[in-house]
């Protein structure tokens, strides 16, 4: 761990007796998001930061689909938590990247979380090593370390984990084309159903 996150640590430490736990303060915030929200398709994208296909499908399929789609105005996506029974980490991975949704920075973060669960290969990440990110991306660090010890969006994050249970979405990565579950094999496949959607939405706007 860091010394500055460390200081920041042992600094809340010292408010809290022996034996006791810093209180979760239940807050809510806005599912990020990227595009325009008046775009005519919106995607859903539920992941698992511990998820090495949903890693992938970050860096080569979602950052593509961000430039040519988002930045374009055409499509709408919005994220949300789907942190896998399997997968130790991914509860509170999701909750620091809300932390860091709150000041701005969810895909910076989500960049970063994936690349330290890569690095680690399935062993245990820290909330300390979660607060190093922050500090590495230039955070507000103890609003971030606040975030984390009083585990501000957990219940939203739990609450986005039994929504995709009840939609019996298969895994992570699940993507939803306009709040249906869409099936591909290959990222030309998945491209090929977001044109077709663009399309469709295009002629509807114009009839």
């Amino acid at each position: 761990m860091k010394i500055a996150s460390l200081l920041v640590l042992c600094a809340s430490l010292t408010l809290t007796a022996c034996g006791e736990t810093t209180p979760t303060v239940d807050k809510t915030i806005p599912s990020p998001t990227v595009g325009d929200p008046d775009a005519g398709v919106s995607m859903t994208i539920y992941s698992d930061h511990q998820c090495s296909a949903c890693a992938v499908f970050h860096e080569y399929a979602e950052k593509r689909i961000i430039d040519e789609y988002a930045n374009t105005g055409r499509l709408h996506i919005t994220y949300k938590h789907f942190p896998l029974d399997i997968h130790p980490n991914a509860e509170r991975d999701a909750l620091a990247a809300l932390c860091a949704e709150a000041q701005d920075r969810y895909l910076d973060y989500a960049d970063a979380i994936y690349a330290l669960e890569s690095e680690r290969g399935g062993r245990r990440v820290s909330d300390g090593d979660r607060i190093d990110l922050a500090q590495d991306l230039e955070l507000d660090v103890p609003t971030f370390t606040t975030c984390m010890q009083e585990s501000h969006y957990l219940t939203q994050v739990r609450d986005e984990y039994r929504e995709a249970m009840e939609k019996d979405l298969p895994g992570t990565p699940s993507v939803l084309i306009d709040g249906s579950l869409v099936r591909y094999s290959t990222l030309d496949e998945l491209l090929r159903l977001i044109d077709a959607a663009v399309e469709n939405a295009e002629t509807e706007s114009e009839s």
